[in-house]
């Protein structure tokens, strides 16, 4: 613990939450980020294929009736 009274400036070095914390929040913006990107990507190929999914539906159930067919229905999807 420093004395910001002796130091005023050294509150900025130490960080406010702890280090369990700031991971989580870098895991929570990783899945978001990710989930923007699928979205994204799953309006890209519906548009340009038409043959992949229905109009609304979404690339989750696709990418689990896919993986049904090919046997992997024991993958982890991180959501």
């Amino acid at each position: 613990m420093v004395d910001e009274r002796l130091d005023p400036y050294s509150g900025r070095f130490f960080p406010r939450e702890s280090r369990t914390e700031v991971l989580a929040q870098v895991i929570r913006n990783e899945r978001v980020v990710e989930n923007i990107v699928r979205e994204r990507s799953w309006r890209v190929v519906r548009e340009r294929c038409s043959e992949f999914g229905a109009l609304g539906e979404d690339w989750r159930g696709v990418l689990d009736d896919w993986r049904k067919r090919k046997g992997m229905s024991g993958a982890v999807i991180i959501t």
